[in-house]
């Protein structure tokens, strides 16, 4: 059990590190391209959420 206990450590502490060393990294281009596509699917859905809220406007008329 020791040993075992011994590796899951060594393995926490290897990922603690790459996490610490990737972060700034990784932050940056994650957010960047998850704003990239915010933006896209946003563009993509104003033109439909505009429809529909036109129709709901006729319809409501």
């Amino acid at each position: 059990m020791n040993v075992l206990y011994g590796h899951m450590r060594v393995a926490e502490t290897q990922i603690r590190k790459i996490k610490r060393r990737c972060a700034a990294r990784i932050d940056l281009g994650v957010i960047s391209q998850a704003l990239k596509r915010l933006a896209k699917i946003k563009r993509r859905y104003a033109a439909r959420i505009a429809c529909t809220d036109l129709s709901i406007e006729v319809s409501n008329e």
